[in-house]
């Protein structure tokens, strides 16, 4: 009996033991893509305040890295200052990034309120999906080279960034009824499902969000060709301005008149 309780006990250690290797070395064959870019010259947007950040920030420059992940799961995000050291923040948004709506799309980031120091955080992505890794300063004159290290289950590869609004379904450069037509054909397929049925913010289904985003894009300068003046996002007041007139139009829509017997 003490011989088969050792060898009871030694059988469980062995199983342990391959259970800890197996997970070492699934820790081991991660995948880990490593950028190396530079916001010196890029662009400059309002840094929103955002959960991490203490305030905003204005005339930041920035850099946006469209990417897609092969595989879903969990990956973590290091961005780290090179020669030049400054305050360096690291946001996560989806597909919907825009710039002039930098509270739109938000997922996470990270700022360790320290010049020079890395920044870090973790989050579940998902296959197929594009995201928007958005290194950028805390003020104005915090820029400069950077390397950023996306590592997980899966390999990263860049997205060339639509053309296209995310709101314009039809991909004809214009915002309108017929995205909103295209919406409600793809609403509620499974998935996968593509820009063109309905997908604005890239996690590859039609649902009420998709529609919020179309809401948004109504109306919008072309992505192609911006307009010198912007034009401002209808309201739901006149959403509703609209739809009011266009019902009476149609209700007191004038008859023929009809023949009266002689």
């Amino acid at each position: 009996m003490g011989c088969i309780s050792i060898m009871i006990h030694r059988s469980q250690s062995v199983v342990r033991l391959a259970g800890l290797a197996m997970a070492a070395l699934a820790g081991a064959i991660a995948n880990a893509e490593v950028f190396e870019l530079d916001t010196t010259e890029g662009p400059i947007w309002e840094r929103p305040q955002v959960s991490g950040t203490s305030s905003s920030g204005e005339f930041v420059p920035y850099i946006a890295l469209p990417f897609a992940v092969s595989t879903s799961g969990a990956y973590t995000f290091t961005a780290t200052p090179q020669t030049n050291i400054f305050d360096l923040v690291q946001f996560l948004y989806d597909a919907t990034f825009n710039p002039t709506t930098p509270l739109v799309g938000y997922l996470t980031g990270d700022d360790t309120f320290s010049t020079g120091d890395a920044e870090q955080f973790q989050f579940s992505l998902t296959s197929g999906a594009t995201y928007y890794a958005v290194t950028t300063g805390f003020v104005g004159i915090d820029f400069g080279p950077y390397s950023l290290s996306i590592t997980g289950p899966g390999d990263v590869t860049i997205v060339e960034p639509s053309e296209f609004l995310p709101g314009d379904f039809t991909e004809n450069h214009i915002v309108d009824a017929d995205d909103l037509l295209a919406w409600k054909n793809g609403f509620g397929d499974p998935p996968p499902s593509s820009h063109l049925q309905g997908d604005a913010d890239g996690d590859l289904d039609v649902d009420g969000n998709d529609f919020l985003i179309w809401q948004r894009d109504l109306g919008r300068p072309d992505a192609v060709t911006p307009a010198v003046a912007s034009i401002p996002e209808p309201s739901a007041v006149t959403l509703f301005s609209i739809a009011l007139t266009v019902g009476s139009a149609l209700r007191f829509r004038p008859r023929a008149a009809t023949p009266q017997p002689r």
